[in-house]
């Protein structure tokens, strides 16, 4: 993908498997499984896979960049990777792009810089273009951030999150933000849309505001990437839906949960584990920047009209009885209802043990 830019829209890029050369602003990085690259409006970039099978996701705020994308590319009718593909993108495509959605091809520094292995662990405190390798970012217990609210103006969050078999969070809804899942490492059995999903590596789903859902860790090691949008959650993971200072405040938060210390730990601790104590602390976490509450539910009845699970009924019945719900309900909670840690625990030390290097997957 030649040098370009999205002037209306944040974008992001994670690395899923293989090896990319990412051409960010004037300098070029090689980047493996797991790095990252934060791409706010007019950042000049482009990528050249090195490997075949490499793959990356890119996420965007403006429906226009998708529409720059579909017009360059060709629909396909399944997974299957196209045949006979040329390696770089030809003039037609791209032009059609321009003309379609958010995309502008901008000329690179000549001569181009000589790429360079990521290697920063630290995420900025202001907007800004970075690239993080993978293990950094910001860490609380077995959550970690590759972009937050000061990063991103608060459009969205980026999080890692990876652990043993048994962790995970029960079922439960947002009123007011997407929550999307890709999964990295390991079997995450997540909740959604009434069934039992296993996420496996590649495999994605997406939970709307007022859908019923949750995740379970099932396998040795574990590990899935959450794009959400808006931002207005960071408290969850920062403070256990505490409130109190802007991250500005106190800059030093994750790095104290990634060393296991007394205020990464306690903070985790005071929030409240698991159930519905930890649901209560967050619907009385104060409001967000939009100054809106930072609602999430814990799985009751009757969930909103919104979620098609309490409206369907069973085939086509209409509207789902009571008993039919409260079942539901036991099921959501008998695959996702396990309490969450905010520290560093010596069953997370064992699972993180266990972690793919991403050179083993070239």
């Amino acid at each position: 993908m030649p040098r370009h830019t999205h002037l209306s829209s944040h974008a992001a890029v994670l690395v899923m498997r293989g090896e990319i050369e990412f051409e960010l602003g004037a300098e070029r990085w090689t980047m493996m499984r797991g790095d990252f690259a934060n791409l706010p409006p007019g950042t000049a970039h482009g990528w050249t896979m090195k490997s075949d099978g490499a793959q990356l996701a890119l996420f965007s705020m403006n429906h226009r960049v998708g529409a720059a994308f579909t017009a360059m590319g060709v629909a396909q009718d399944g997974a299957t990777l196209p045949t006979n593909v040329p390696h770089e993108m030809a003039e037609g495509p791209l032009a059609r792009a321009s003309l379609a959605g958010d995309f502008q091809l901008r000329p690179g520094p000549a001569p181009a810089a000589a790429p360079v292995r990521v290697a920063n662990k630290q995420l900025p405190l202001t907007p800004g273009a970075y690239v993080v390798a993978d293990g950094g970012g910001d860490r609380f217990g077995g959550n970690t951030f590759l972009a937050r609210n000061a990063n991103t103006n608060g459009q969205f969050l980026i999080i890692i999150t990876e652990g043993g078999p048994g962790g995970g969070v029960g079922a439960h809804f947002h009123a007011r933000h997407f929550e999307n899942f890709f999964g990295l490492d390991g079997e995450t059995l997540g909740w959604a849309h009434g069934k039992a999903v296993p996420l496996h590596t590649g495999d994605y789903f997406q939970a709307p505001p007022r859908n019923l859902h949750g995740f379970r860790l099932s396998q040795a090691y574990n590990r899935f990437a959450a794009f959400l949008t808006p931002g207005i959650f960071e408290p969850f993971f920062t403070r256990g839906g505490g409130g109190g200072a802007p991250r500005g405040g106190a800059p030093d938060a994750g790095r104290g949960a990634a060393r296991g210390d007394a205020r990464g730990g306690d903070r985790g601790r005071a929030a409240g584990a698991g159930g519905a104590d930890m649901f209560r602390a967050l619907q009385m976490s104060g409001r967000g920047p939009d100054g809106y509450p930072l609602d999430v539910h814990p799985a009751k009845l009757p969930l909103p009209p919104q979620d098609p699970i309490w409206t369907a009924g069973r085939a086509g019945q209409g509207v789902a009885s009571i008993s039919d719900r409260a079942a539901l309900l036991a099921h959501a909670q008998a695959i996702c209802g396990i309490q969450v840690s905010r520290e560093i625990t010596p069953e997370l030390r064992r699972a993180l043990a266990l972690k793919p290097r991403p050179e083993d997957f070239i």
